[in-house]
């Protein structure tokens, strides 16, 4: 399991199970950020730490920022309802801000974060560029179909990228399941990194490829693509639907801000490739001895002739 995956694990337990599912007020220190405390109260979630910026930073219009001038420390007050998972998203943000940048402090990559979401809010558009929204269908649509596999349930999500930055969408311990959303006909994808389609890794590697194309007319918005993904499967608990949430909202995507979607899709089947030497893939062996500066490869792959399996014949257990 990635870093981030672990981190959002991690935060979850923290901020639904031990303090959002505790009927009483509670308060722990947040494990990925030790000098943050999070609250909850009524309903309501209350973060605070040491700052030494008096300036308001950029905040959501459901966010509430006050500064301490005494104990120089910030509270943000934000209603669980419907804002659970975006707070969440918010301390994994600034989290993995953090950590790609360590020499700046916790407080400078939370007003990063808050401004991220802040300029989400403002948006005219939609709050999600169309690309990151087709992009999560197809991950949506391979996550679920990996969920409701014999044998697989929760890892499915535990296993789903937070981030969006790696190079799996969906890594578990023992398979791998890359996800493409494809509007072309014939069904052409794009391979971001070669190793994402790297047969010699070992573990099974799955290749989703769901068709998504935009439709005025006859489509659909992307929150009610969401909606209409969960229906193809049974219910599941709310616990792992939490999870599921939160994930989405740390790739950006609100429930509160579902009324500002208006790009339309159309979501056709997806098809699961099993990547092997059989394969007409780019091998990465070419790839050894190359210099970094001519890494960057991508390349476009042509998978309407690659043979479709059941993907419980490929990751169930």
């Amino acid at each position: 399991m990635a870093q981030s995956q672990v981190a959002l694990s991690t935060l979850y337990e923290q901020v639904v199970v031990e303090l959002v599912g505790n009927p009483n007020p509670a308060s722990i220190r947040c494990y990925l950020i030790p000098d943050w405390l999070i609250n909850h109260n009524s309903g309501e979630l209350i973060i605070s730490g040491p700052t030494i910026d008096s300036t308001p930073p950029s905040t959501p219009p459901w966010m509430e920022y006050d500064f301490n001038q005494q104990s120089m420390q910030f509270t943000l007050r934000f209603e669980v309802e419907p804002y659970l998972h975006d707070g969440i998203g918010l301390i994994l943000q600034t989290w993995r801000n953090h950590q790609h940048n360590p020499k700046e402090s916790f407080e400078f990559h939370l007003r990063g974060a808050l401004l991220a979401i802040s300029q989400r809010w403002k948006l005219q558009s939609d709050p999600l560029g169309e690309n990151d929204q087709k992009g999560l269908i197809g991950e949506l649509r391979c996550v679920l179909a990996a969920y409701n596999t014999d044998g697989i349930g929760l890892e499915a999500i535990e296993s789903w990228d937070p981030t969006g930055d790696e190079l799996y969408d969906i890594d578990s311990n023992n398979w791998v399941i890359e996800c493409k959303a494809s509007g072309s006909e014939p069904e052409v994808v794009r391979i971001s990194y070669p190793e994402q389609v790297d047969y010699t890794i070992e573990k099974t590697l799955v290749l989703g490829v769901t068709k998504v194309n935009k439709d005025k007319k006859k489509g659909t918005t992307f929150p009610k693509i969401i909606d209409l993904l969960l229906a193809e499967h049974p219910s599941m608990p709310e616990q792992h639907l939490s999870k599921l949430n939160s994930i989405l909202a740390s790739r950006g995507f609100s429930i509160a801000m579902a009324e500002k979607f208006t790009a339309k899709w159309k979501v056709g089947t997806t098809r699961f490739l099993h990547i092997s030497t059989d394969s007409n893939v780019m091998p990465c062996s070419i790839l050894k001895g190359l210099p970094a500066t001519v890494r960057n490869i991508k390349y476009s792959l042509k998978t309407s002739q690659f043979p479709e399996s059941e993907l419980s014949s490929l990751i169930g257990g």
